[in-house]
């Protein structure tokens, strides 16, 4: 299991949007405070399987303390998204979702 931090910022058009500065081109966005953090691990499962089926290297999980200083920070929350990189290989991790 890892633990990915994003960063959870509310947008007045688009609800709820979590960045994963692990992971620079990947993003979540929900409507709903409640549905942000599942559809965070959705897509954020997305994206590694995707690394991995292309043989690119999934980076480890930084830090809390290793993003103190990081200015993508300001104005955010911070989340942890648990990723279980087992599931990487499941053929159903790229089924669409609907919330």
């Amino acid at each position: 299991m890892a633990s990915y931090i994003g960063y959870l910022r509310k947008h007045d058009s688009a609800g709820y949007r979590i960045e994963f500065p692990d992971f620079p081109e990947c993003d979540s966005t929900a409507q709903r405070l409640e549905h942000a953090g599942v559809m965070a691990a959705e897509d954020l499962l997305r994206h590694v399987a995707a690394l991995v089926s292309f043989g690119l290297p999934v980076p480890p999980p930084t830090s809390m303390a290793q993003l103190a200083d990081d200015p993508r920070r300001e104005g955010c929350d911070m989340v942890v998204v648990e990723l279980d990189l087992d599931l990487v290989a499941n053929p159903t991790v790229s089924r669409y979702h609907n919330l």
